[in-house]
């Protein structure tokens, strides 16, 4: 976007599906996953255990606050964060509906310093997790475990790239 030595039409050409490294990437994707599916592997859960134990934390209801301002959404999300800062929490997952998921990426979009610079660093979810009706309650438990695995997959992500990190003393925030 500011640099001057590339054309944008060519730095485009570089992700064209057509294009030479992008065609032998994908097919050399494609031939590990046939390679992993004919040896029964490819659904295989790898051999890592977590160091933390996904959880999660159901808030109280928050009467008279609704989606449909940013300034409530806001209050939402401080509520959370608060509860979340307190427990020491690193990630805070934070589903909605249409409506309160774009006013929440817009509100990370206007404040990244707060809400990605600092901890509990805020990744929106996209679906309504917290008003689960009786008849629902068998996907809303899909949902709740599929965050959790979710969860302890980015955990487990960051604390492999801290460790390689450490081990070539790279500073964290550098990551």
């Amino acid at each position: 976007m500011f640099r001057t030595d590339v054309s944008l039409r060519a730095f485009a050409r570089d992700f064209y599906l057509d294009n030479v490294e992008v065609r032998s990437n994908r097919e050399q994707r494609w031939w590990v996953f046939l390679r992993a599916a004919r040896n029964g592997v490819l659904l295989e859960r790898p051999s890592v255990t977590g160091l933390w134990k996904p959880h999660v934390t159901y808030h109280e209801p928050m009467f008279d606050v609704l989606q449909s301002s940013y300034v409530d959404v806001e209050h939402e999300l401080n509520v959370m964060r608060a509860a979340s800062v307190a427990r020491g929490d690193v990630f805070l997952f934070v589903a909605g509906d249409g409506l309160a998921l774009m006013r929440l990426n817009h509100l990370l979009a206007s404040k990244p310093d707060i809400y990605f610079d600092q901890t509990p660093f805020i990744i929106p979810v996209q679906g309504e997790l917290a008003m689960c009706e009786p008849g629902a309650r068998s996907f809303c438990d899909r949902a709740r475990s599929f965050c959790d695995r979710a969860r302890s997959f980015l955990f487990s992500v960051c604390a492999r790239a801290r460790r390689r990190a450490s081990a070539r003393s790279v500073p964290c925030h550098a990551l």
